[in-house]
This record gives structure tokens, sequence and C-alpha cells, in this order.
């Protein structure tokens, strides 16, 4: 079987409260993915991409991906009816419960793919496993988060399909111009856009305004709600060196998005 590539970190006893305060991973390792299942039922903290100094965040990520893991929260599938349908779908997987270690309609699926994904693939790749009809429930937030931790528990029931083939990329992953921004939170909206909005958070005081502008712009194209462009315009002031005064940007920007 495929060996993967993982960040990890053993947190022994650590809640998850506990393991949200940790900010770097301790290893990057490769694995075959027939082992990971033995991880899973440990406390760890990990993730599918390798970091810069083993600190977390998106702006951190030095390495592509070999596995899709998504997140399911809010199901009526159980996890093992959704083990009996990727089987029938013939895919190479892991699926485990997670802190909640009994409750049988919260886990998390990991897919061994075809091939390596960027971040910016794996993003593409996610939101398409859920446009393309293979797990439409996932929880898009958390699923798409790459720079972030995951995290396993003590005990937790882990399923295996390893007789599958690894997930096709171009299978499952869409086009940027597919992704439906329209119908994302605004969490889930400002994590999408996060390496886009970055550049406009650099801007000189004398460009800020010219940048906030940009932001909103690229949330118009991309056919979001007044409410989603205020979202993004104000998480990039926020972020800047010198913001601007919040009635200044809904003077000088926002109010040219609002509808009438």
């Amino acid at each position: 079987m495929n060996l993967v590539r993982i960040s990890i970190r053993a947190t022994p006893g650590l809640c998850k409260s506990d393991r949200q305060e940790i900010t770097h991973f301790l290893r990057y390792v490769e694995r075959k993915f027939t082992d990971l299942p033995v991880m899973l039922k440990k406390d760890y903290i990990y993730s599918p991409f390798a970091f810069i100094g083993h600190r977390r965040g998106n702006e951190h990520i030095c390495s592509t991906s070999d596995l899709a893991i998504l997140d399911v929260d809010t199901t009526v599938v159980s996890i093992q009816q959704r083990y009996q349908q990727l089987v029938a779908e013939g895919l190479a997987f892991i699926i485990a419960t997670t802190s909640d270690i009994y409750n049988m309609y919260k886990y998390r699926i990991l897919f061994l793919l075809d091939r390596p994904v960027d971040q910016f693939e794996y993003r593409l790749l996610i939101h398409g496993i859920s446009t393309n009809g293979l797990v439409t429930d996932l929880d898009m937030g958390a699923s798409v988060k790459a720079g972030g931790f995951l995290f396993a528990y003590k005990d937790s029931l882990v399923l295996s399909n390893f007789n599958g083939s690894p997930l096709g990329v171009s299978d499952y992953a869409i086009e940027p111009e597919d992704i439906d921004y329209f119908s994302m939170d605004s969490a889930e909206l400002m994590d999408t856009f996060e390496q886009e909005f970055r550049r406009f958070t650099k801007a000189a005081p004398g460009k800020r305004t010219r940048n906030l502008l940009a932001t909103a712009f690229k949330l118009l194209e991309s056919g979001c709600s007044y409410e989603q462009i205020r979202t993004g315009v104000l998480a990039v002031n926020s972020s800047m060196l010198l913001p601007k005064p919040i009635p200044e940007v809904h003077r000088r920007v926002l109010s040219k998005f609002k509808r009438k």
C-alpha cells in the first residue's frame, strides 16, 4: 500500500481545548497508509501537510498532500453506513470517530489520493468531493483548512478499507470558478479567500482604500452577498498594519456595494 507523509505530534491525555493551544508539530514522517489506523486509535494531532519550522498555518505549508481528510460532524449516516457506502465506491479509505468516541454520527474520513496535491488544489478537491456527490454532508469549513490541526483520540472506533483504489484527484477536483461562494458562511468564506486576502493586508497607508475595494470586488465577482462582502472587507482591514477607521471603511468602500 502507498506511502503517505504526515505531520504528527503525540498528545497523550490532552483534551481538545488543550490541543488547540499547541502551535507546532514535532515530526514530519513517512508511513504506509495501512499503518494510519494505529495512530488514529491514540491521542495525536496530525496534518497531511508539512510546515516550515513545524508551525501550523496555511502560510507555513511547504509540501503537497497524499491524503484528503474530511470532517463529518452533522449527519444522519452512521460510521458503519458510511463505511459500506465507500466500500461500494471501490475506494481506499480510513474512517474514525473523533472527540466523542462513542458518537457514530461524528467522524473523520481519510482518502488516499492517486497523486499528491498542493494546498490550493486540496481546497478544490474537498469542494469537489461534496459537489460531485461522494460525501455531501461534510463540514466544509473545517475540511478545507489545509493548515490546521486534526485530532485523533485514544480508543476511537476506526474502520478501514485497503482493497479499494486511491481517490482520483482529476475525477473530483473542481475548477475555481465552480466553487459556490454565495452559500458559504462567513468563517468558511474567510478561510477560502485567505491566500487572496493576505496580499491586500500589506497595503501602505495611501493604498488601503484601493485594496479594500479590490477585496470587495473580488467577493462581488464570486457571487457573494453584501454581508459576506462586509465580513471580508472588515477582516482584511483589521489585518492591516494600520487599519482604517470602521466608519471610513463603510463610507468609502462598503457603501458602494450595499443594495438600495
